[in-house]
């Protein structure tokens, strides 16, 4: 705990927590500023595992490309890099690393991930 003399290991403690996406235009496919999306799609999306281990910061575990958001359409590159990275069979499930599957402790970011994903997926509701 960061503030021992402040918080009560026993009293739970209110927070809030904020969401964010990454959204673009829908550039036009054939045109420049499709092409270097997709290039930035392409980088961030084959990077993700790499940057969600050490030394890397922690808040890359919350990255849930997977995660639905309702009444967005996915750019055709991303979702292509999922269609292709993703098996049919588990299309829904959330990203799980081998690394995360080995931790059982509370703070485990592959749960936090999952949480995340769920969250996506529900109808919006007042937060």
């Amino acid at each position: 705990m960061d503030y021992p003399y402040l918080l009560s290991t026993s009293a739970p403690v209110d927070s809030i927590a904020a969401v964010a996406i990454l959204a673009s235009y829908n550039w036009q496919p054939g045109s420049d500023r499709y092409r270097r999306l997709s290039l930035l799609v392409e980088s961030l999306f084959s990077r993700i595992e790499k940057l969600q281990r050490p030394p890397y910061h922690p808040k890359w575990q919350e990255l849930a490309p997977l995660a639905p958001i309702a009444g967005w359409t996915r750019f055709r590159t991303a979702q292509d890099w999922v269609n292709a990275h993703t098996p049919m069979a588990s299309a829904a499930a959330p990203v799980v690393t081998p690394a995360a599957r080995a931790s059982n402790a509370p703070a485990d970011p592959a749960l936090y991930r999952e949480f995340l994903q769920w969250r996506a997926s529900r109808p919006n509701q007042t937060r």
